[in-house]
């Protein structure tokens, strides 16, 4: 199977003509560091995109419930994010379609896919608690995602809405082969 996590951040190239200001480029140059970051497992970035107090708004991440399930605060925010990387669901691949931008935010829409191990799948509710059919998921979907920036050009947070999912087994054999050895 391919699957190329570094479409993550190199699938934004398309539209960087799209920033038309310095603040703009800088905005956006920020969300490609963080989105390198979060499938590279290296918050260092992912972490100075952002501002003070972030609050990430996010609809649709687990299956099956309803309303907003983001992190809000730095501390929540840093949790989130360690226990993506300490769980293996930050193995994402996300292509963005469209991408629109002006002073004060970054949109964008696209496609994703994310190696869920099964017991992650299971916490999020994807899979039922009892199904033994793989030890690794793969969970498609559309994701949109608003980004709006300070007065310091940092990250507010981020709101997502994800749309469309599905998931489905996925054989050891179709992981990629630079898929984390601690999470197969």
């Amino acid at each position: 199977m391919k699957f190329d996590a570094t479409l993550t951040w190199t699938s934004y190239e398309p539209h960087m003509h799209k920033a038309t200001t310095d603040r703009q480029r800088r905005q956006l140059a920020k969300v490609v560091a963080h989105a390198k970051g979060e499938v590279q497992a290296d918050l260092e970035p992912v972490l100075a995109s952002l501002a003070p107090d972030p609050q990430y708004h996010e609809f649709g991440v687990f299956a099956d419930v309803p309303g907003d399930t983001g992190p809000k605060g730095w501390k929540a925010v840093v949790e989130n994010y360690e226990q993506m990387v300490e769980c293996g669901s930050y193995v994402i691949e996300s292509i963005k379609d469209r991408l629109m931008i002006d002073d004060e935010q970054i949109v964008t829409d696209g496609r994703y896919r994310q190696i869920l191990p099964a017991k992650v799948a299971k916490e999020m509710g994807y899979v039922a608690q009892d199904d033994d059919r793989a030890d690794h998921y793969m969970l498609s979907g559309i994701t949109v995602v608003f980004w709006h920036f300070d007065e310091n050009e940092m990250a507010l947070g981020e709101d997502r809405y994800v749309l469309d999912k599905s998931i489905e087994p996925l054989a050891a054999e179709d992981l990629p082969a630079d898929y984390p050895a601690r999470l197969r």
